[in-house]
């Protein structure tokens, strides 16, 4: 049961790690630190990774622990919970657990929002300076046509 304990404490310490750089992701986003961001990209990408072992580590303890109590196979933690005693400490850890999941998802949410928007703003810009204009902005004789070539760019050539 130990081991169970000591697990879950891993994870949460890991989800708080997590959650203190997803929001270390966010002053990044807004101050468009991309030095930053790709440095915290590949932080996040260890984390991943040492939750996903410890997750391994926890169904294999979970399941370890099935069977000594006599418990179905594929038993949820929320189950194993109720079948033992030691549920004060495994529900308070679990309900932790579930509050720095919930935050981190929080936390991505708006960082996804801001880097859509910022997505969004780049993207009206490049449009903006590559779209045609229906003005020439040179002098050109009325009953002379515009070249399709030189008016089908805007102020910058997409292409180049």
């Amino acid at each position: 049961m130990d081991s169970l304990v000591s697990n879950l404490q891993e994870m949460i310490d890991v989800h708080k790690k997590w959650i203190q750089t997803a929001e270390e992701k966010q002053e990044a986003l807004i101050n468009r630190d991309i030095d930053n961001l790709t440095r915290i990209n590949i932080k996040e990408k260890e984390l991943a990774s040492t939750v996903e072992t410890l997750e391994e580590k926890r169904a294999a303890i979970v399941e370890e622990i099935t069977k000594k109590y006599n418990l179905q196979p594929n038993t949820t933690l929320s189950q194993l919970i109720n079948a033992i005693e030691e549920e004060g400490r495994l529900q308070f850890l679990m309900d932790e657990l579930l509050e720095c999941v919930h935050n981190l998802k929080a936390v991505n949410q708006l960082n996804a929002e801001i880097l859509k928007d910022s997505m969004n703003f780049i993207s009206y810009i490049l449009d903006h300076f590559t779209s045609s204009t229906d003005s020439n902005m040179n002098y050109q004789r009325p009953n002379q046509r515009m070249n399709q070539a030189a008016s089908a760019r805007g102020l910058f050539d997409a292409k180049a």
